[in-house]
C-alpha cells in the first residue's frame, strides 16, 4: 500500500512537473508572438491547461488520462506555437 502511495504520488509531481514546464513554453510563446487577437487565444490555451493540470491536482486518478494529451497535444501545441513565433521574428 505505501508503494502505491508513493507510485501516486511520484506520478502526480512528475505530471505537475511536466504541466508547468508546457504551461512556460505556452507563455513563451505567447509572448513571443505579437498581436492582441492570437495573443488572447493563446491566453485561452494557458488558462485551459492550467485548468486541465489543477483538476490533475486535486484529483491524481484522471493523472492517467492526460497521457494522450501530455504525449501528443501539448508538444504539438508547443510546436505549432513556436512556429508561428519564428515565421513572425
Amino acid at each position: 500500500m505505501k508503494e502505491k502511495i508513493k507510485g501516486t504520488i511520484y506520478l502526480l509531481l512528475a505530471t505537475v512537473i511536466w504541466g508547468s514546464a508546457f504551461i512556460a513554453q505556452i507563455r513563451k510563446c505567447n509572448d513571443d508572438i505579437p498581436g492582441e487577437i492570437v495573443s488572447e487565444k493563446i491566453d485561452n490555451i494557458e488558462l485551459l491547461v492550467r485548468k486541465i493540470f489543477d483538476r490533475a491536482r486535486s484529483n491524481p486518478e484522471i493523472i492517467p488520462d492526460l497521457k494522450k494529451l501530455m504525449d501528443y497535444y501539448l508538444p504539438m501545441t508547443v510546436k505549432l506555437l513556436t512556429a508561428y513565433a519564428d515565421m513572425d521574428a
